[in-house]
């Protein structure tokens, strides 16, 4: 399933530098304020959303990351969750936000998919379109053309 995780420019350099998720994510503790996973202590997390418009619940601004994973559905059922976000049209409610915390270490480099850098003003006071949210994002690497693009390279040699 596709899954979308707003990223720092820093976790973005470090996947790149290491080809690796090791650093990715980050330790969390249970706080039912906040969300109902249940996180292991000295175990880092990776937040995900199943669409595109919720991650206007974390205000992404110009200049952040947006990461897009296909991750195995096995994965996603055992750390599917909720998180508790404030609203971001009319910011006085909360909402009930499905989310996956997912553990680092059970993340594969293979599941990302492509990297988009936020270049356009997400900051919408309705539910947009999905187009509308790929309207402010720039493509910055997209794994399977680079695949592809190695695969066609030793088929030419």
């Amino acid at each position: 399933m596709k899954v979308f995780r707003l990223c720092t420019s820093d976790e973005i350099e470090n996947i790149l530098a290491f080809k690796s998720l090791r650093h990715a994510g980050q330790m969390c503790y249970n706080d039912p304020t906040r969300n109902d996973h249940q996180y292991e202590f000295g175990k880092k997390y990776m937040h995900f959303f199943g669409d595109e418009r919720q991650l206007l619940y974390l205000s992404p601004k110009q200049g952040h990351n947006v990461c897009v994973y296909d991750i195995p559905d096995n994965v996603l059922k055992e750390s599917k969750g909720y998180g508790i976000y404030l609203n971001f049209i009319n910011m006085r409610r909360t909402n009930k936000v499905p989310e996956f915390a997912v553990p680092t270490d059970k993340m594969k480099l293979d599941y990302l998919k492509s990297i988009y850098l936020v270049t356009g003003d997400i900051d919408f006071d309705y539910l947009p379109e999905k187009e509308e949210i790929y309207d402010c994002l720039t493509c910055m690497v997209d794994v399977d053309k680079i695949k592809n693009k190695s695969k066609d390279d030793d088929i030419e040699k």
